[in-house]
């Protein structure tokens, strides 16, 4: 492999460990608001109509879902 090949590689290598290191970063602040909303929203739960808590817990769902493709993006040597 010539060293221009090497450089390239190299410069791959990091640009995947940044990128891994910011997803891990964001999936960190999202579970971090995830948790701030369930918490609120465990709180209040008996204020809402039916109607709201169907809504939330959609919602509680697409965070979840959201928090796991970020686990995967952030942890990607941890996938089988």
């Amino acid at each position: 492999m010539s060293n221009r090949q090497e450089k390239i590689q190299e410069n791959i290598e990091r640009q995947k460990e940044f990128i891994s290191a910011r997803r891990q970063q964001q999936l960190f602040m999202l579970e971090q608001a995830y948790e701030v909303g369930l918490n609120i929203y465990e709180t209040n739960k008996d204020k809402l109509n039916p109607e709201e808590i169907e809504k939330i817990e959609s919602m509680k769902a697409e965070q979840l879902t959201a928090i796991e493709k970020l686990k995967l993006e952030a942890y990607p040597s941890a996938q089988t």
